[in-house]
């Protein structure tokens, strides 16, 4: 699997785990906490549950994750629709 396209994003309050959307659709029970890119391109999985579902539904630890992207005011995953709406 590549996983190059996977990394973290972060704000002074949460963070989100950016994955290409095709993947993410194949996860079950993600969240109204996740965001999905006006593009349609990206997920942004809520950091706690919804992370955790996509590690263990693809069998991840973590390690595979790439740089984070750290925003000192709000990420801007927070205004894109939610996941569930998607």
């Amino acid at each position: 699997m590549n996983t190059k396209r996977l990394y973290w994003v972060a704000d002074c309050g949460h963070e989100w785990l950016a994955v290409p959307q095709f993947m993410a659709r194949q996860v079950s029970g993600i969240s109204s906490f996740s965001y999905i890119s006006p593009a349609g391109t990206t997920a942004y999985l809520e950091g706690d549950c919804d992370a955790a579902l996509f590690f263990a539904h693809y069998e991840l630890d973590g390690k595979e994750l790439g740089e984070t992207k750290l925003y000192e005011r709000q990420a801007p995953c927070r205004n894109y629709p939610s996941y569930q709406g998607a």
